[in-house]
This record gives C-alpha cells, structure tokens and sequence, in this order.
C-alpha cells in the first residue's frame, strides 16, 4: 500500500506528537467498506494500519509504541449502500492510548 502526499502531511502532524511524548502508546485502526469478501476486507484494512505503522517507524517511532489493527467492514460509521457512505467507512483511525 502507497501512502498519499496529503496522507503524509496529516502523519507528520501526529508523528510531531508522538516526538514531543517519547512515552506515548498509539493504536491505529483501519477500517473497509463492506464491498467485497469479509477476509479480502481484514486483509486490506491491516495492510493500511501496517503501512501506517511503517511511515512512523521508518521516521524513528518504536514499534513498541504503535499497535496496527485492521478491522475490515465491522465498524461501520456510514452506510454502505451509497458510494459517499462506502468512502466514509474506509477510514484510519489514529489514537493516542496513554
């Protein structure tokens, strides 16, 4: 998975938090539309949390401090008959846990 430029801006904004809080434990949650294979959506949705994991890595975070998880199409905020309800619910979540 390849982030986006403007996905790199909004990580830098929270990697700068983590920086300032070298004892800070994050949780990033990522989440699908329900289109397509509930296993194809778990996979998908963990590969965008690992990726995520891996930009802030690559730019010095311990992993001991960051938990990917991919939630697939369980949570949905939206709904997932219309095209603007399918776009919201895929969506990661970046929580500060501590």
């Amino acid at each position: 998975i390849t982030l986006k430029q403007s996905a790199s801006i909004q990580l830098d904004k929270i990697l700068e938090e983590m920086k300032r809080d070298p004892l800070s434990r994050w949780k990033i949650e990522s989440h699908t539309d329900n289109v397509g294979s509930i296993e194809a959506n778990n996979k998908t949705s963990l590969r965008r949390a690992e990726a995520i994991q891996n930009y802030f890595l690559s730019r010095g975070i311990s992993k001991i401090r960051l938990e990917a998880i991919g939630f697939g199409s369980k949570f949905p905020i939206a709904d997932n008959k219309t095209e603007q309800g399918r776009n919201k619910n895929k969506r990661v979540v970046i929580k500060r846990i501590n």
